[in-house]
């Protein structure tokens, strides 16, 4: 219920599967291709690129305990559909890294969502 109809939360292989793309065509600094070339906090490594169009924001997140708001301007969260026991597999994108990192968190906890054409 999160995505338009035709469209879905990706799962944990899709997310892997666009990782999987950037490495096989040998783009160095996966995340900072996926963030945007604006809004992020300013760091040595500096803004993003978004060289597929994927266009990351800093959205942070928002905790389901207290309510408040986390990282927002230094971190994106994106949620998979794929389940990490109690938790869901989501992924991390850092203002200073060029990583893409993957945890799990609480489905409670409000993160950004990245919905793909069905």
């Amino acid at each position: 219920g999160l995505c338009p109809s035709g469209w879905h939360v990706p799962t944990l292989g899709e997310w892997t599967a666009l990782e999987d793309y950037m490495d096989a065509g040998c783009y160095y600094h996966p995340g900072s291709r996926l963030r945007t070339t604006y809004g992020w906090a300013s760091s040595s490594i500096g803004y993003g690129s978004d060289d597929f169009g994927f266009s990351a924001l800093p959205g942070g997140e928002r905790s389901y305990w207290n309510g408040f708001f986390y990282d927002a301007g230094t971190d994106g969260f994106w949620w998979s559909s794929t389940l990490n026991g109690t938790n869901a597999w989501r992924r991390k994108i850092n203002a200073g890294y060029n990583s893409i990192y993957q945890s799990g968190g609480n489905p409670k906890n409000g993160s950004s969502v990245r919905c793909i054409k069905d």
